[in-house]
């Protein structure tokens, strides 16, 4: 009897533990426009003809690159030339890559006109491309001994006029994969395992050969680029 109590009483804790998680999916992240201080919005006008050369540039706020989710420099490299290789037939043309920034704090206001200036004169470009990374996770305890750190990861991107102090365009991606890991080893034949957020354990899914928080953030921020590339494709 008293065994069936104490089921009973886990189970319930347990739902409660899946109840908060499931409350903590509501997201909030930072906009873009909270990380540029200093620019104003360009006025409406005619399309252009030509794609507007720029170089493009990854700003990575220090609350963010302090996250075991966050990218490591070759990570960051790759996801970069993701977008160079693959921004056609949309209004920018990456003609450069600067290297990547960390904004102080959580980089609200951090991108001024003088910090991004000085990016320009290093790559002789007129416009920049910026790239902020941002993400949240939530964790969710399951049937035991399964738990889930679910991870909500986007890229905000900002065409900005450095001559004339203006954003000519933004937009952003997201994206949240799920890792779920077993809480009676670190390690087994199928667990760490990662999956997309409306599959299950059972697949499909990745199995992480290294670090699984460091490869959830690099496929969770890979999936949000490429909706940051749809979304520059159909502005």
């Amino acid at each position: 009897m008293t065994c069936v109590r104490c089921l009973r009483t886990f189970s319930v804790v347990t739902l409660l533990i899946f109840v908060v998680g499931l409350a903590g999916c509501s997201v909030t992240h930072l906009r873009v426009s909270d990380y540029l201080a200093g620019f104003s919005t360009a006025p409406a006008g005619p399309p252009r003809k030509a794609p507007i050369p720029a170089a493009v540039v990854l700003a990575i706020p220090e609350t963010e690159a302090a996250k075991p989710t966050a990218l490591t420099p070759a990570m960051q490299k790759e996801l970069v030339e993701r977008v160079r290789t693959n921004l056609r037939d949309t209004k920018v043309a990456i003609s450069s890559i600067a290297s990547p920034i960390v904004l102080p704090g959580d980089g609200k206001g951090a991108l001024t006109p003088e910090r991004l200036r000085q990016i320009g004169k290093e790559t002789g470009m007129q416009h920049l491309l910026v790239l902020i990374l941002s993400s949240q996770s939530v964790q969710r305890v399951q049937e035991y001994p399964i738990i889930e750190t679910e991870l909500f990861a986007r890229m905000d991107a900002a065409l900005v006029d450095l001559t004339a102090g203006q954003i000519l365009l933004t937009t952003a991606g997201e994206e949240d994969y799920i890792l779920a890991q077993r809480r009676d080893v670190a390690r087994t034949i199928g667990y760490p395992r990662i999956y997309y957020r409306t599959q299950t354990t059972t697949g499909p899914f990745t199995l992480p050969e290294g670090d699984p928080f460091k490869e959830l953030g690099k496929i969770a921020f890979t999936a949000a680029t490429d909706q940051l590339l749809l979304a520059l494709q159909t502005d």
